[in-house]
């Protein structure tokens, strides 16, 4: 029943997440971001005495997914640019 129930959404999002620059950049940026807001709160509510090795793996978790974060933003801005300076330079070819 869940799968049902969140299929069609969950599908609509991964389609807006291919959405190629800015348009979809939100939607690509949602898993690294529901991946480090989970563990900050799992990190929060069991702080009580975690082990090294859970403490070590949600502290891996969150640096992943803000460098998954980074590495989404810094490629969709790298394209932008690309192409706007393609643009900007093919504008007065054939004139």
């Amino acid at each position: 029943m869940l799968a049902f129930s969140f299929g069609a959404p969950l599908g609509l999002l991964g389609n807006l997440a291919q959405v190629p620059g800015i348009g979809g950049l939100f939607f690509r940026l949602l898993i690294p971001l529901v991946a480090f807001y989970e563990t900050s709160m799992r990190l929060e509510t069991e702080s009580r005495g975690p082990s090294l090795v859970v403490l070590g793996t949600w502290t891996t978790v969150r640096f992943t997914a803000v460098a998954v974060a980074v590495a989404l933003v810094g490629h969709t801005v790298w394209g932008w640019w690309r192409s706007r300076r393609i643009r900007s330079a093919g504008v007065g070819v054939g004139q």
